[in-house]
């Protein structure tokens, strides 16, 4: 209950930012960004308990692939409950589009794909890279330098694959805030309002919100 609700009090204002982030024509303070997050706090923190307790047996019995896609949908309805909150209150959907709480898991295959991409990559990479990179630049084998170059390339590893995951993120998050959008029309509606800038804009939120997932975890 503590990890959740302490998580719970960064996530919601890295999912308002990045939502912002997408819809620049959207301005809002930042003491009002954290009055918001501070509302869904206690929502926030009984969904991450069920998210958490719901991706202990996926993990257990399932291939790592599938545990990493099937964790990631879960994840990414706890972000769909901030997104729609958010997206309420500062009217970012088309006019006329509803909004319903159902919608949490709209955009799940992104989801499933992005926490393939931002789980996955570590997962495959980090102690290649800790090997072929670090133990070579840094030969030392006392504990310190050990774990030191194991959670320096595991970092590297986490920044790399959160903005190369950052795209189906956004694309999640766009169809969580508009409901009205396809898959299709999602990626057409990022790109006409974000161009390129879709596939990172909003990354350096999630980096730092990983940055406080793995302060907690200690």
């Amino acid at each position: 209950l503590a990890y959740s609700c302490a998580l719970s009090f960064f996530a919601p204002m890295s999912m308002i930012y990045q939502l912002t982030r997408l819809h620049p024509e959207v301005n809002v303070p930042v003491r009002r960004m954290v009055i918001l997050s501070l509302c869904i706090v206690p929502h926030q923190t009984i969904l991450k308990m069920f998210q958490m307790n719901g991706a202990t047996p996926i993990t257990k019995y399932f291939n790592c692939w599938a545990a990493f896609g099937m964790v990631g949908i879960l994840q990414g309805a706890v972000y769909g409950h901030a997104n729609i909150f958010f997206a309420k209150v500062l009217k970012i959907a088309k006019s006329g589009a509803k909004l319903s709480v159902m919608g949490i898991f709209r955009g799940s295959m992104f989801a499933a794909c992005r926490d393939m991409v931002s789980q996955g990559i570590p997962f495959l990479i980090s102690p290649f890279l800790r090997k072929q990179v670090f133990d070579r630049l840094w030969k030392s084998k006392e504990p310190t330098a050990v774990s030191l170059k194991k959670w320096t390339s595991v970092f590297s590893c986490s920044v790399m694959s959160t903005v190369a995951s950052q795209g189906l993120h956004n694309a999640q998050t766009t169809m969580q805030a508009d409901q009205s959008l396809s898959y299709v029309n999602t990626l057409k509606e990022l790109w006409a309002r974000n161009g390129a800038s879709m596939f990172y804009k909003g990354a350096e939120a999630r980096v730092a919100l990983n940055i406080v997932v793995n302060l907690l975890n200690q």
